[in-house]
């Protein structure tokens, strides 16, 4: 019997790069049970919502999971005796021609609510460009998770992100919570590159309202794929090695209401006088102490906020524990530079929007000055 619930379940996993054998095994139990037509229309809507819908074609995951699902998929369905769609094949052999068939680049459309969405471009490397600005981490995520929660925590407020890599934590807040304003920076230029097309790729999704199920267009698409003679090509994404074409500077819209600004923040650069520019109410940064080279730059960077914007402002900082020694050290950074910190209680794994490791240790501390 078809499973709607599983076939949505599958979208949810492939667009945000779930394992592939999780995304093949939802994907077939969508379609088990179902014979001749009703199987070869279960099928149709899994290509549909996976390779052919607007948001398949805007936002696709990385070739390589793309094209191995889809082989995997296809071996899946054989094994059931039915006659699977022959466009199946035909994708599968488009896919496997690409010159980025084997790339693990791609979008991750992260899923917030069942109405919002926030697409990112990712590079699945620990590290890439001499970065690890190019993925999306841990303690960023339970960041997000703890204003889910408490979504009225930024309504309003001004806020400032350091380190902000991708950008799916700021994007993800201005959609659900309502900021006044929202700057997202970071150090790094390709990341800064990655960054601004991370906002407009988002701008695109809501201006066209991109969603995951479109039961409608599904059903079109259905009645009407035999008719289907050139298979439409999905966006390649940015440039490798980034936009050679952007002039700088910082990127300013609007996001759901939401003042949004994008550019570079240099921690090693930043100044007193950069910091009485600022105005905000709100620091956010997390998962950006993994290197203890960079935790004077940070320290010095938040202390130079807390001492020049008045009043000063509320600072939140989130790190992945996964070295108690890099840890320590940061502590003990914050504390030379008349900082303290308060440990604040994180959300429970089974709380997160996300796909948490268990074993992960995420931490958020409040930082203020120590009081004279």
């Amino acid at each position: 019997m078809h499973s709607l619930h599983d076939e949505k379940g599958v979208v949810k996993l492939f667009f945000e790069n779930y394992s592939r054998q999780e995304i093949v095994a939802k994907a077939a139990s969508s379609v088990s049970g179902l014979c001749d037509q009703a199987f070869h229309d279960g099928v149709l809507r899994l290509l549909y919502h996976l390779y052919f819908s607007p948001l398949a074609l805007s936002c696709p995951p990385p070739p390589s999971l793309r094209l191995r699902v889809l082989g995997d998929l296809i071996k899946e369905l054989e094994t059931t005796g039915q006659e699977v769609p022959e466009l199946a094949y035909r994708l599968h052999g488009q896919l496997s021609s690409s010159p980025r068939a084997a790339s693990t680049d791609g979008h991750v459309v992260y899923q917030l609510t069942p109405v919002v969405s926030v697409p990112v471009w990712e590079n699945r490397c620990l590290l890439a460009a001499d970065t690890t600005g190019l993925r999306t981490w841990q303690a960023g995520k339970a960041l997000l998770d703890w204003y889910m929660l408490r979504p009225d925590g930024l309504k309003d407020r001004r806020v400032l992100e350091l380190g902000a890599g991708l950008g799916l934590t700021g994007l993800a807040l201005c959609r659900l919570c309502q900021p006044k304003s929202y700057s997202i920076t970071d150090g790094h230029p390709l990341v800064v590159q990655m960054l601004k097309y991370n906002v407009n790729k988002t701008l695109e999704l809501v201006k066209d309202n991109l969603v995951m199920e479109d039961d409608a267009a599904c059903a079109e698409f259905v009645a009407s794929a035999a008719d289907l003679t050139d298979l439409p090509e999905a966006s390649a994404g940015p440039p490798e090695g980034g936009d050679t074409s952007d002039p700088g500077g910082d990127l300013r819209t609007t996001l759901d209401g939401t003042e949004l600004t994008v550019g570079k923040l240099d921690w090693f650069k930043f100044t007193a006088e950069d910091a009485r520019k600022l105005d905000i109410d709100l620091v956010l940064t997390a998962d950006v102490t993994y290197n203890p080279e960079l935790h004077e730059p940070l320290v010095r960077t938040l202390s130079l906020v807390l001492d020049n914007v008045q009043p000063a402002p509320q600072v939140l900082l989130a790190l992945t524990d996964r070295n108690e020694d890099t840890t320590a050290r940061l502590m003990r950074e914050l504390a030379s530079q008349g900082l303290k910190q308060r440990l604040l209680a994180t959300p429970a794994n089974n709380q997160s929007a996300f796909q948490m490791d268990e074993m992960s240790k995420v931490k958020m501390f409040d930082i203020t000055r120590l009081e004279e």
